[in-house]
């Protein structure tokens, strides 16, 4: 998706989400609190969604469900500051390189997110989905391959749970930045883990973990494409 089509993109989208009952993210911001868990909200960030792919591995793109997790996450900019001309785009891994000292979101990962899995490297987070540029793994696991989680399929192979990554941690690239990674076994699962992170639940979660780099892995159920009932999988894992 060009980036000339985002803010279009964002703009049905939050009026879909009306419909699903994210209008619920609006109650959950508490404007304290989120500058707490989230305190460069106000600040300018960088925006990487998988778009950009490497060699072999076919055509990246930007899921519905990546796309929710973006306008949650512009929602809450916008509820605080007023705008969200704060908000950068950027669409290769190229671009990366000229930003990662800055505060940093990536939302989506596997095969198509060179960023995704760039950025996680570097931080050496203990559990998630231990993609390659070349294959891509719907279960969460450790560092030595063992399954820890794994989302769940209808008959038919649809979707009826998503898992959902949330990472929050100091850049590694820049110690007084920040960066957030929301990631999904689907796209679903994107989604699922913004919307952890800006409820009202997520935020107490991660208010416990402020001066450590921290990961949740979150649950949701899946109907008829819409997410519903995220929860916690396991305990916040501090790294």
């Amino acid at each position: 998706m060009g980036f000339e089509l985002v803010h279009d993109a964002i703009s049905a989208i939050l009026g879909v989400a009306l419909g699903l009952g994210h209008q619920r993210v609006s109650t959950h911001l508490r404007n304290r609190l989120l500058k707490k868990v989230l305190p460069f909200i106000t600040e300018p960030v960088h925006v990487f969604l998988p778009i950009e792919t490497t060699p072999g591995a076919g055509s990246g793109y930007s899921g519905y469900g990546d796309l929710l997790a973006l306008s949650l996450l512009m929602n809450a900019i916008h509820k605080l500051s007023g705008s969200t001309t704060s908000v950068i785009f950027h669409g290769s891994q190229a671009e990366f390189e000229t930003v990662q000292s800055e505060n940093i979101v990536v939302i989506g990962g596997g095969k198509y997110n060179a960023v995704f899995r760039q950025v996680i490297e570097k931080l050496v987070v203990p559990l998630h989905f231990f993609d390659t540029p070349t294959d891509n793994f719907a279960e969460i696991r450790n560092a030595e391959g063992t399954v820890r989680f794994s989302p769940s399929y209808a008959s038919d192979k649809s979707v009826t749970e998503d898992l959902g990554l949330l990472v929050r941690a100091r850049n590694p690239w820049a110690i007084d930045k920040w960066v957030v990674i929301a990631a999904g076994s689907h796209a679903y699962g994107s989604a699922a883990a913004m919307d952890f992170l800006l409820s009202s639940t997520g935020l107490g979660e991660l208010r416990r973990h402020l001066d450590v780099n921290c990961e949740a892995i979150v649950r949701t159920s899946v109907r008829n494409h819409l997410i519903s009932r995220t929860s916690l999988q396991s305990k916040v894992v501090r790294f």
